[in-house]
Formats: structure tokens, sequence, C-alpha cells
């Protein structure tokens, strides 16, 4: 093999080199960006007065139909389901996994589902991606 042959080769391997160096930067981003997108998530849903009301409510059983037509009651659900609606969104655009949704929020997407005046509630009013997110999970 002549000097040119081995430049060719060694520029071969440090390109492959280079383009695997940026593929595992860009996935070590992707993930460092979900952990951002997660922290932000919990702190807003954990660490914020807003949707506590709701929480409680649902943690006791206490939301049903009844409960759901007391209008401030309702514009209180509705951002509630909101912010899951955009976790699903942001699911669905590939940004957060499934996994790590419910790796944080698992018992309140499950309390969602299974209180049906909720669940209802959800199917009839425009939650498109957290129903579809909520019939994943149960398949």
């Amino acid at each position: 093999m002549n000097c040119v042959e081995w430049t060719t080769i060694a520029l071969n391997v440090v390109s492959i080199l280079g383009i695997g160096g940026a593929v595992y930067a860009y996935l070590r981003e992707s993930r460092r960006k979900r952990s951002e997108w997660m922290m932000q998530l919990f702190s807003k849903f954990f660490e914020s007065e807003r949707y506590k009301d709701v929480r409680t409510a649902m943690d006791h059983g206490r939301v049903d139909a009844s409960w759901i037509n007391v209008e401030r009651q309702e514009e209180q659900l509705v951002d509630y389901l909101n912010f899951f609606e955009f976790m699903a969104a942001l699911n669905d655009r590939n940004e957060i996994k499934h996994r790590e949704v419910n790796m944080l929020f698992a018992y309140y997407l499950e309390l969602i589902d299974r209180t049906p005046d909720v669940r209802a509630y959800v199917a009839k009013n425009g939650f498109e991606s957290l129903d579809k997110f909520l019939n994943r999970g149960r398949s």
C-alpha cells in the first residue's frame, strides 16, 4: 500500500468515528432534553398549587359527574386534563417517551383512566392525545 491509500483509509476511519461521535452526542443531548422536560413537568404538577384541588379530589374518589358539573371544578379539571394532554402530545411527537411519563405520573393517569366520568369527559371533550395515550397504556 502506498501513502495515498493509507491516507484514504485514515480519512475514512476518522470520518466514521466523527459520525459515530455526532450520533452519540445527539442521543445524549436528546436524553438530557427529555430529562429537563420531565423535571419541569414534575415541578409544575407537584410543586405548584394549580392542580392540588383536583389531585386531592381524584385521590379520594370524589370526582364524578356532579362534581364535574360545578363550574369552578370543571375549569380546574380541564386545566388538570390539559396538563396530561400536553404530556401526551409531547409523547406523540417523540419528545418524551411513554415509559418516562409513566415513571412519574402512572398513578394519576390510572386515576383518570379508572374514574368513569373523567374518562368519558376525556373522550368527549377534545383530549385526543390523552385519550390515545390512555388507550395505549391499556394495550
